[in-house]
């Protein structure tokens, strides 16, 4: 409290960590910077959940709450918002930190590592979509071994550890994009990351499951934010959606199929 009787708020710890992240002059300065994007990455490796979190709209904050369901929304935005801030932060580092034609910097280095490690330890959470394009967009990395090697081995994770297939489908979507748009010289390991995908769909289970959604589709109309909830916390569980799993895989399997005849085509024009 100040001596006039007002209250000035307290940074948290996780704020002052990412106020030293920000950091990234050389020196001194720069090696404390990735210091506290490593600290960082350790603590929200351990706090983060499982599933995306839902803020609650005006209406459900503006009815009566308790004392308990209010603290709980409130770590929650604190949580989101620290974490958006956090990767962030490390887009930043890794765009600031590695010019076309040299090689990244150290603290360019720690954000896009880090980066791969949140891909593979929290692909169900918020702002997964950001994460996967930035990883991705660096499988192909010419400038840096390193980097490459550790966006494919992030993928190839994701790929065989997303036991519902709707992470895996968007990954795989986005790869075959990469493929798809990029003029140059392609690394053996973006092609092969398919290789990790656990893919099982047969034909009949895909038409199977394109019906069954079709038929589902009014009824989630019907109720589309309590479909939302289920399907979220049915995404961060460990049960399995049959019905989801063929429908993803089929997709999945689609990309990955006009991915390789892309490449036949392109080879048999050089031949």
């Amino acid at each position: 409290t100040k001596s006039d009787g007002s209250t000035h708020r307290v940074p948290s710890k996780v704020q002052k960590l990412l106020d030293l992240a920000r950091t990234h002059k050389n020196g001194g300065e720069e090696y404390v910077a990735c210091l506290a994007m490593m600290s960082l990455l350790a603590v929200f490796k351990d706090v983060l959940p499982s599933y995306r979190l839902r803020m609650p709209t005006d209406l459900e904050r503006a009815g009566k709450i308790s004392k308990e369901t209010k603290a709980l929304w409130d770590y929650e935005r604190a949580l989101l918002t620290f974490y958006q801030q956090y990767l962030q932060i490390l887009e930043k580092a890794w765009e600031n930190g590695s010019p076309k034609g040299q090689a990244p910097s150290r603290h360019a280095m720690t954000g896009i590592l880090s980066l791969c490690e949140l891909l593979k330890s929290a692909y169900h959470f918020n702002f997964r979509s950001n994460i996967l394009g930035m990883v991705i967009r660096q499988m192909n990395n010419r400038e840096c071994d390193q980097v490459s090697e550790a966006c494919c081995k992030a993928v190839e994770h994701l790929f065989e550890k997303d036991t519902q297939g709707q992470v895996a489908m968007e990954a795989a979507r986005l790869v075959a994009k990469l493929i798809k748009d990029y003029k140059g010289v392609m690394r053996p390991a973006v092609v092969q990351s398919f290789i990790k995908l656990p893919l099982r769909v047969h034909v009949d289970e895909a038409q199977a499951a394109k019906i069954a959604t079709a038929a589902n589709a009014k009824k989630r109309k019907r109720d589309k934010e309590l479909a939302g909830i289920e399907e979220e916390l049915k995404e961060g569980s460990g049960t399995v959606d049959k019905i989801v799993l063929a429908r993803c895989q089929s997709e999945t399997l689609q990309s990955v199929i006009l991915t390789y005849f892309r490449i036949l085509k392109s080879t048999d024009a050089l031949t």
